[in-house]
Formats: structure tokens, C-alpha cells, sequence
């Protein structure tokens, strides 16, 4: 019985002892994106000169925005296999 507790023991503390990956960024490209990722909230590194919009560009920005809205969406979506040669039809799988 006290065998089978400390075995039980030993299981449930397995887990305990794996190694989680170390904090921060793991590669310098990483250490990039995070880095830009907090400047952008706090606006540190804004443009000093304020960007507007043409009132032109403001209606094309509009246009292209309500165009998504044109597409019906279908009721079922349908599945075709791709084979790795990027053609449409039955695979091999």
C-alpha cells in the first residue's frame, strides 16, 4: 500500500519537474516584433505631423470597405481535395 501511495506520488510530481521554456523572446526577431508591439499602444514613436485624408481618398476608402459587404455568404461551404501539386482532385492520401 505505501508502495503504490509513493509511486502515485512520484507520478502526480512528474510534471513539476519538465523545464517550461525561459521568459522573453527567443530569437532577435522576436525580440523585434514585442518590442514594437509595446512602443505602438503607447504611441512613443508616433509622427509628429498629423496624417490626413483628401476627402477623395476617404470616399474610395469607404467604397472598398462597403464592397465586402456585396458577397452573399453561401449556406454550405464546400471542401475540394487539393493534391501537392496545387491541382484540384483526388489525392493519394
Amino acid at each position: 500500500m505505501k508502495t503504490r501511495i509513493l509511486t502515485l506520488t512520484l507520478l502526480a510530481s512528474l510534471p513539476l519537474l519538465a523545464s517550461a521554456m525561459p521568459p522573453g523572446p527567443s530569437s532577435k526577431p522576436q525580440l523585434t516584433t514585442e518590442t514594437w508591439l509595446q512602443l505602438q499602444p503607447r504611441g512613443l514613436h508616433a509622427s509628429d505631423k498629423p496624417q490626413e485624408q483628401t476627402a477623395r481618398e476617404y470616399d474610395e476608402t469607404m467604397a472598398r470597405w462597403l464592397k465586402v459587404y456585396k458577397y452573399e455568404i453561401p449556406e454550405v461551404f464546400k471542401w475540394e481535395k487539393m493534391d501537392s501539386g496545387g491541382a484540384k482532385g483526388g489525392g493519394s492520401n
